[in-house]
């Protein structure tokens, strides 16, 4: 059993799961690209973190040295920072979806498009 989740196994798992996550990471990016949106660009985001993440979990079981343990330790635990506030915004706005109102994360950017977009750059962009 250590054989197969922290050898050869282990190694394999972790790989595959890093291909997936790097798949739908680069999809979701792509349609963010074109279409926009919190909910893809917050979806984009916790793919891309979770391929990072698995990516490093299956350096650190290889014992490769071509990266340190440390780095890679502290990659994966910078990692987890956008990779959690993207889970809550992506709860936020599912919460919001079947309760029937506005969630925290649209009023805030309604609120962050209307202080950025003042009387002084509304004459700046016509004129």
């Amino acid at each position: 059993m250590k054989d197969l989740f922290f050898g050869t196994g282990g190694i394999i798992a972790w790989s595959v799961m890093t291909a997936v996550f790097a798949f739908l990471a680069t999809y979701t990016w792509l349609i963010v690209h074109e279409v926009g949106g919190i909910r893809g660009t917050a979806m984009a985001t916790l793919f891309t973190g979770m391929t990072i993440n698995t990516a490093g979990f299956a350096l650190l079981l290889s014992h490769s040295a071509i990266v340190s343990g440390a780095v890679i330790g502290a990659i994966v635990t910078a990692v987890w920072w956008p990779i959690l506030f993207a889970a809550i915004v992506l709860a936020d706005l599912y919460a919001a979806d079947r309760n029937g109102h506005r969630s925290f994360t649209t009023r805030s950017y309604l609120w962050f498009k209307r202080a950025t977009k003042g009387k002084d750059n509304e004459r700046q962009f016509t004129a």
